[in-house]
């Protein structure tokens, strides 16, 4: 198999896309993805990531393989999910503390940091609405976070959520009064879950 062939099999099983690093990880030299940038076969979507050029970009696919520490979170977690009917504007990502967020300023990205054990509880995968994977909290932390952080005034988002929330066949009470419990929020989430169940 021929390199270009073999580069354009990976982005076809890979939703269209392929980075610096799938390409090592294929035996594939990175000087050829700029070759086929230049010859107008593939597209730079971002720093090391490379694409089909008839796809839609993904921001979040291309927001997260830049800043790989950061998780989806908040707004952004709950429209992953599907439990909100908001599209966000901007995009949520949690990064562990201490982290420098100075990058992401140009971004349209609102940064948030967690100490170590909360940045790393509750991460999952999730599909972007262009079919990639990123890396997302659950369901239950995101709740714990929404009724934790900044975003606890939006009182019509926090009950738009947990509605949805209690609707879904794959809740987790259990695992929601866990993490509810470690983030200091167990009287707000429990008075949530009384009125809702």
């Amino acid at each position: 198999m021929q390199i270009n062939e073999k580069i354009l099999t990976f982005m076809e099983g890979n939703n269209g896309y392929i980075t610096n690093e799938d390409a090592i990880k294929i035996g594939v030299n990175k000087f050829y993805l700029s070759k086929l940038t230049k010859d107008g076969v593939i597209e730079r979507m971002g720093p090391g990531i490379y694409g089909d050029p008839n796809l839609f970009e993904d921001e979040m696919f291309n927001l997260q393989y830049r800043f790989k520490k950061g998780i989806f979170s908040y707004n952004t977690a709950l429209f992953i999910h599907g439990m909100t009917d908001r599209t966000p504007r901007r995009f949520d990502m949690t990064f562990p503390r201490p982290y420098n967020t100075a990058a992401l300023v140009k971004e349209e990205v609102r940064a948030y940091t967690q100490k170590k054990e909360l940045y790393d509880l509750g991460i999952t995968t999730g599909i972007t609405p262009n079919g990639n994977m990123v890396k997302v909290y659950n369901r239950e932390k995101t709740l714990c976070d929404l009724v934790r952080g900044k975003n606890r005034k939006d009182a019509e988002l926090i009950s738009q959520a947990m509605n949805e929330y209690v609707r879904t066949s794959s809740k987790n009470i259990t695992k929601l009064m866990k993490y509810a419990e470690i983030m200091r929020v167990s009287k707000v989430i429990r008075n949530y879950m009384e009125v809702l169940l």
